[in-house]
């Protein structure tokens, strides 16, 4: 990395944008490697540094990986653990995020409903 910021300073590029593609969250290598270190190497070099933000754990990432299977089986987890009982509210806690698909929530609406009927 720190190879290719001092290369895009020397072509004459006033920033460099760094996107660790190979991880999905923040962790020690992309904090110290990047933040602290390549961070250095561009200041050094006179050129701006920026990193990607990390999909970490947004709402909207995590639902995007969440497909209607999964949706599913975690539906099914928790209506059998309530299995018995004279009635159940399936409650979606302190609400959903507002970048939570609709249509994830929907689909886990209407998976509640069809494993709920009687």
């Amino acid at each position: 990395v720190a190879a290719v910021i001092r290369a895009f300073a020397r072509d004459g590029a006033r920033d460099v944008v760094v996107v660790p593609v190979g991880f999905v969250c923040d962790h020690v290598e992309v904090l110290y490697d990047l933040d602290v270190e390549a961070k250095a190497v561009a200041e050094s070099s006179g050129i701006g540094f920026h990193r990607a933000a990390a999909a970490n754990d947004h709402p909207a990432f995590v639902a995007m990986l969440a497909d209607v299977p999964a949706i599913r089986r975690a539906a099914r987890e928790i209506l059998d653990a309530a299995a018995g009982r004279p009635g159940h509210v399936f409650n979606l806690g302190h609400g959903i995020h507002k970048d939570t698909p609709v249509e994830r929530v929907k689909a886990l609406v209407d998976i509640v409903h069809e494993l709920s009927a009687r």
